[in-house]
């Protein structure tokens, strides 16, 4: 928040985002919090994990949010960041989330299924891993949900923007049904 002066001389500094970024001193997200002269930000994020494990995030966004809890402001809205794993988004009361994954899955391939949790479905037909390798039995129960979605496997498989728009419509979906269940409740591998 080394430039809290500067946006409060920015004529509409509420489309600002403080962003912590993952590695940083946590005194930076204090900072933010503390506000500026009366400036509170109604929205900070918490970004900068490009090339971090999701693994690795848990104890910084559990450190994040206790921080943000104890806060002036413990009701301030988090976005996240490159934030698209289902698990962190259900552990973690994140207000709103974006990252590339749905592009990066069109472009490369593949399109993502509740029949598989959500993991990937690579619809290239030269890869071992494609649909079109797969059982008749598993490629019946995936071909069910895709046109239950209006999509056409066929389409999927040869055109890289009716995978875009399959995808897009899939994030919406798990939108419009993803619930927030608390930090406890999410079950994480640990060491000990």
């Amino acid at each position: 928040y080394r430039d809290a002066k500067l946006i409060l001389n920015i004529g509409d500094k509420d489309k600002i985002v403080p962003t912590y970024h993952y590695s940083e001193p946590f005194s930076y997200l204090e900072k933010m919090l503390e506000g500026y002269k009366g400036y509170q930000p109604a929205y900070i994020a918490f970004g900068g994990r490009v090339g971090t494990p999701t693994r690795h995030l848990y104890p910084s966004l559990d450190k994040f949010f206790d921080i943000v809890k104890r806060s002036s402001i413990p009701n301030v809205k988090v976005h996240g960041f490159g934030i698209s794993v289902i698990k962190v988004m259900e552990a973690y009361p994140f207000a709103s989330v974006d990252s590339t994954t749905w592009l990066k899955t069109s472009i490369n391939g593949g399109i993502h299924l509740d029949a598989i949790n959500g993991m990937v479905m690579k619809v290239n037909p030269i890869l071992p891993e494609s649909y079109w390798n797969k059982s008749k039995e598993i490629q019946d129960i995936y071909l069910e949900e895709i046109t239950k979605y209006g999509g056409d496997i066929q389409e999927l498989t040869d055109d890289c923007d009716a995978r875009t728009r399959y995808n897009i419509d899939y994030f919406i979906r798990l939108q419009n049904k993803l619930q927030y269940k608390g930090e406890a409740k999410v079950k994480r591998k640990a060491l000990f």
